[in-house]
């Protein structure tokens, strides 16, 4: 079964939720971040690799013209790179800004779902397939596991 990684838009820094399969909502911190409903394809992604493969962000190019308001929702955190050349962005995980683009051209697509929180918080999902061992391995990231039970609204 592929994992999804969720990635949470937080201000200051991202978080990261794998998920077995797609959900309609998750909680996290407390928030409940509900899938918005865009069901067509978001676009096309590629996970951002240094030169030593490991995987340190990911570049979403929007493909329909109707969801380009994204970009600028999603390039509010300064990890967020609005890319200038196409629509799109780029999501750092970590400081490290140095990708290499002959390891970062996968151009995946599906398995994009935007999610909201009641307070506005974004997140987005990506099929994780190509990357979940790299981000596995990177002791920068924590990478919270879906659990059901740990999913469920807190009391």
């Amino acid at each position: 079964m592929t994992e999804l990684l969720i990635i949470v838009l937080d201000e200051l820094k991202p978080a990261f939720v794998l998920s077995p399969d797609e959900t309609d909502i998750f909680y996290l911190g407390g928030r409940e971040f509900k899938d918005t409903g865009i069901r067509t394809i978001v676009g096309f992604y590629d996970w951002l690799r240094t030169d030593e493969k490991e995987v340190i962000g990911v570049r979403l190019t929007i493909f329909d013209e109707e969801l380009d308001y994204l970009v600028p929702e999603l390039a509010r955190p300064n990890y967020v790179q609005e890319i200038i050349d196409s629509v799109g962005v780029e999501i750092f995980f970590t400081d490290e800004r140095q990708y290499n683009p002959d390891y970062s051209d996968d151009q995946d697509f599906m398995d994009n779902r935007i999610y909201q929180s009641a307070d506005g918080g974004l997140a987005i999902s990506f099929d994780a397939e190509y990357a979940i061992e790299s981000l596995k391995a990177n002791q920068a990231l924590t990478l919270a596991n879906y659990d059901e039970k740990a999913m469920e609204k807190p009391l």
